[in-house]
């Protein structure tokens, strides 16, 4: 085919088969003339008949006789199945396998063969450039690797080889097809025992016969040995401009390869690309020669043939077929990674190094691979990990032995002077290694996988790059240039389809401005939460106390299903997290499983003085502990690994298995320890810890969450851990700031910020009194806490909404916490009216609750009777002389459990105005529960029969504002 970079002369055409035979006879002729000893290399005469090379090589075709007494010669098709016979012998298959490198032999000493293209494009100057060319790589040659020098012209056909002193024989003719060079003897056998080969050329060919060319040079075993291939021409505009198909699977698979461009107008050598030993040539500051639609011949390294000379040319190696050379000398079998069978340290390799990452490319393409080869590059993407699951570093378990010597001095004297100057100062010493050792190990793990992701976008760039500009010199540019040079990164397969129409024009003159890729973005995993129940339902609220005196109430256990939707908080997340998208990793902890900050909007966390290492910058943490061991669960309550859901989950917070939280605080770097060596110096069996830091993160929350349910021991279903964590925390809090424990006020705040924290982010179901299978309706049907408690505060005047309602059946402990959670969500302040309504309308409810649970047990007349003495001031609670009645003196009777009046007074002075402005109105409610029929109705039917009526409301509504008159006249209408 003709040479888009020649000369665009005169017309030509390929010589007839006449013309063809007249030449080849006057070659046969001259040679027959020379003596014996100036033709022993040479083969048969009888190979050279065009007649011959054009037709299949088969064993049945006969040689002439050997009229100079040289042994006969094997056909092709022999050639062929011995080469194959020996490889299967001697070579390594196995991918991944590094033989010792290859010895070397001096240029000047090497075995050469010229594979010299004299098509009829070559006419004129070309020819006589490549003559020049292959003179003046010779006369570097000793003299006796001159003798053995063999040029070996070929066009369509394989012509007869000539030494270097016949080079002015060699004539213009023919086609272009370089495969003639791996089919025709001797030209294939003379390669095959060369050590190196030149490839010169000025034309261009098909794909299908890049394909056809790049497979024969794997059967004849021609990869294994280094070449040069020079494409001559008269130079286009640009570089990228010229064809290199005839000479793409020659350097896609040799291991040593130089790439040239000889310009004929003016005899200057170019270097497109070079690899393996012919890399020294080039000059320092091109050791990558870049290729692009922009890059022009200044800009390109220049070379003289007599640098060759002084190169070291390695030795060939036989290897399989399909097999190529990576640059460490390692060989790689092309199936294998089309079968994906390669070792990640081969993978790695690969793709760690261009040249060889090049190869593998062209290789494939080369043999029309392109498909199988896009997807072993696809599969190499790494994956972002992520880094906050990441095991934290202890540099020679420093930071542990310190630990533990700090809690045993702290038992034995928390004031020894020793832990005030040395321990805890080392201690503080090892979290900053330890941290900052971390935090480098993460940055360079994810420069790794930016570097690691590049290369993979930029190997498949360049594999549709290919595809669509076949024959492009870009092929040979550096598949993903290092940082700050240009390349194939920084342009779009697009902007080279847009260069590529126009490739072999000669009216190109400045090619776009190439697009830069877009931004990749890369996604963090969040853990889904999953219901993992047992079935059970459990009908169940805790004590208002201890455990034991309400341990009848939690046997109330309803069958049902727990394949319920999770609440939205918990379901899977897929969002870009900037920590992969920005180098800094400051925001990580040394908890695993967290994050610093969660957004741009996100609060700081909460820090103070860490009790161990005494340092005032890091977040505080919360130490989960695990009940004691010589405490045994008593029946009722949900077994270790049962996973129940709980009917009433915002009162489980007053139990001795939720009782988990420790009143020792230290910093999150120290509670990462203590929770590893499981004691604290309070001498609780510690489990976990929870870092004080924003959970407006997904992973945060669930982290968080992740720490709770270990440590209750799976005993409840994960959609409701949240609502169990929240009642666990306000129940601690109360107990610390009514002095039931002696803790800091450093402490108090931390619980009272993480009550805070943990509520901006709560979602529950719509129907507040039970969690997404606890009802048909509203099933699956979340909203944020902040939205439901707005609602029934808004509707408590309203006997038929449902909301309100559902609240006040809520047992006191949970009631409780969602009164804490009203206010710490600011929907109400201490002194509004709605709240103390709500309150004195739940302690109604209890008062019906208990009178309704003496009916049952003791019958409805035993019941009233009871009920009457203590209206008659026979139990104590009346006021003399007044129609109202002291709450504190009901205390103890069966009316108001001591651990009930316990439960409401943690209200303080919310309930503490109930207590004093509604004494009339309690005493009213007594009196209807004593007066009125029940006739069979529960207690929250009578509750909302009272509130009902017309002449009751204002019980209900204004209960502070009821005089003893009014009460005489509700009471006659009831």
């Amino acid at each position: 085919m003709k040479n888009v970079s020649s000369t665009p002369t005169a017309q030509t055409k390929p010589l007839e088969t006449s013309d063809d035979l007249s030449i080849l006879r006057d070659l046969r002729k001259r040679r027959d003339q020379r003596p014996a000893s100036e033709t022993s290399s040479r083969a048969n005469q009888s190979e050279y008949s065009p007649t011959a090379r054009l037709q299949p090589p088969s064993k049945s075709m006969p040689s002439e006789p050997n009229s100079v007494g040289y042994p006969e010669e094997k056909s092709v098709q022999a050639i062929g199945q011995e080469t194959e016979r020996v490889l299967r012998e001697h070579v390594v298959t196995g991918s991944g396998a590094t033989p010792e490198a290859a010895p070397s032999t001096p240029y000047k000493q090497v075995q050469v063969a010229f594979a010299i293209d004299v098509s009829y494009s070559t006419e004129g100057g070309v020819l006589e450039q490549e003559k020049q060319a292959t003179l003046k790589l010779g006369a570097h040659l000793e003299a006796p690797a001159r003798d053995r020098a063999q040029i070996l012209p070929w066009t369509s056909i394989a012509l007869p080889p000539v030494g270097l002193s016949d080079i002015q024989s060699l004539r213009p003719m023919g086609g272009t097809n370089p495969t003639v060079l791996n089919t025709a003897d001797p030209h294939q056998r003379i390669l095959q025992q060369c050590s190196l080969w030149f490839l010169l050329t000025d034309g261009m060919i098909e794909q299908p016969t890049v394909r056809e060319f790049a497979v024969g040079i794997g059967e004849n075993g021609l990869h294994g040995k280094a070449c040069v291939v020079i494409l001559f021409g008269y130079r286009p505009y640009r570089p990228v401009q010229c064809n290199i198909s005839v000479g793409q699977s020659v350097f896609a698979l040799a291991p040593h390869c130089a790439f040239l461009f000889h310009d004929v107008s003016n005899g200057e050598v170019f270097v497109f690309q070079c690899k393996g030993c012919f890399r020294s040539l080039l000059p320092e500051e091109n050791m990558e020669v870049i290729l692009t639609p922009e890059t022009t011949w200044d800009q390109l390294p220049r070379l003289s043939y007599d640098r060759l000379a002084e190169l070291s040319i390695p030795k060939p190696r036989q290897i399989a077929s399909n097999a190529v050379f990576l640059a460490s000398g390692r060989v790689v079998n092309l199936e294998d990674m089309y079968g994906e069978r390669l070792g990640q340290d081969v993978s790695d390799e690969i793709l760690g190094n261009d040249d060889n990452l090049k190869s593998v490319l062209l290789a494939a393409q080369s043999r029309g691979k392109s498909r199988e080869i896009e997807h072993w590059v696809s599969k190499q993407r790494m994956s972002k990990r992520a880094t906050e699951y990441l095991d934290r570093p202890d540099i020679d378990g420093a930071a542990s032995k310190l630990i533990s010597r700090l809690l045993e001095a702290t038992k034995a004297d928390p004031r020894d002077p020793v832990l005030e100057k040395d321990l805890r100062k080392q201690l503080r010493d090892a979290h900053d290694r330890n941290l900052r050792w971390f935090m480098q190990s993460v940055r360079r793990e994810q420069e790794k996988i930016r570097q690691r992701n590049t290369i993979v976008s930029d190997a498949l760039e360049r594999v549709k790059l290919n595809r669509k500009s076949p024959g492009s010199p870009i092929m040979m540019s550096p598949v993903s240039p290092r940082p700050g040079q240009s390349g194939p990164r920084e342009q779009t397969s697009q902007a080279y389809a847009d260069w590529g129409s126009h490739a072999h024009t000669k009216d190109i003159h400045v090619p776009p401005d190439p697009p830069r890729l877009s931004h990749r973005k890369l996604h963090l995993p969040i853990r889904k939460g999953t219901a993992n129940g047992s079935g059970k339902l459990a009908n169940f609220y805790p004590a208002q106390g201890s455990y034991s005196e309400h341990q009848g109430r939690a046997q109330d256990l309803t069958s049902r299903s727990s394949s319920s939707p999770s609440s939205p908080a918990y379901q899977s997340y897929n969002r870009t997290s900037p920590f992969f998208t920005n180098p800094d990793v400051s925001d990580l902890l040394y908890m695993k499983g967290y994050k610093l900050n969660s957004g741009p909007s996100s609060a700081p966390p909460f820090q103070g003085r860490c009790n161990l290492c005494e340092d005032d910058n890091s977040p505080l943490a919360l130490l989960l502990k695990a009940k004691p061991d010589d405490y045994e669960t008593e029946g009722g309550f949900p077994n270790p690994g049962s996973n129940c859901m709980i009917k009433y989950p915002f009162a489980m917070g007053n139990f001795p298995e939720t009782d988990i939280i420790s009143s020792f605080l230290c910093c999150e770097k120290c509670a990462s320890f203590v929770s590893r060596i499981g004691t604290s110096p309070l001498d609780e069996a510690i489990t976990g810890a929870i870092p004080l830091v924003p959970l407006s993160n997904e992973m945060n929350r669930d982290s968080v969450l992740k720490e709770v349910d270990a440590t209750l021991v799976q005993r409840f279903d994960l959609q409701i851990l949240d609502q169990i964590f929240l009642s666990i925390l306000y129940t601690k809090l109360d107990k610390a700031t009514r002095g039931s424990e002696v803790v800091s006020e450093m402490f108090i705040r931390a619980l009272e910020w993480q009550c805070r924290n943990f509520l901006q982010h709560m979602t529950l179901p719509a129907r507040i009194s039970c969690c997404s299978t606890g009802l048909e309706e509203d099933e699956g049907v979340y909203e944020p806490l902040t939205t439901t408690l707005s609602s029934i505060l808004s509707n408590i005047d309203m006997p038929w909404e449902e909301g309100p309602k559902r609240l006040l059946s809520y047992p006191n402990d949970g009631f409780v916490t969602l009164i804490k959670a009203a206010l710490d969500l600011d929907i109400v302040g201490p002194s509004d009216s709605h709240v103390e309504k709500l309150i004195f309308q739940r302690l109604l409810f209890y008062l019906a609750e208990q009178h309704s649970a003496l009916r049952e047990k003791m019958g409805p007349e035993s019941a009233k009777e009871e009920l009457c003495s203590i209206l008659a001031g026979n139990q104590g609670g009346l006021i003399p002389g007044r129609f109202s009645v002291e709450l504190e003196g009901l205390e103890g009777t069966y009316l108001l459990e001591s651990s009930a009046y316990d439960s409401f007074r943690r209200l303080k002075e919310m309930f503490g105005s109930v207590e004093r402005k509604c004494g009339v109105a309690i005493r009213l409610f007594l009196q209807l529960m004593a007066n009125v029929d029940w006739d069979g109705a529960s207690d929250e039917d009578f509750f909302d029969m009272t509130r009902a009526r017309y002449w009751s409301s204002m019980l209900f509504t204004a209960p502070w504002d009821l005089k003893e008159e009014d009460c005489h006249e509700i009471l006659k209408k009831a």
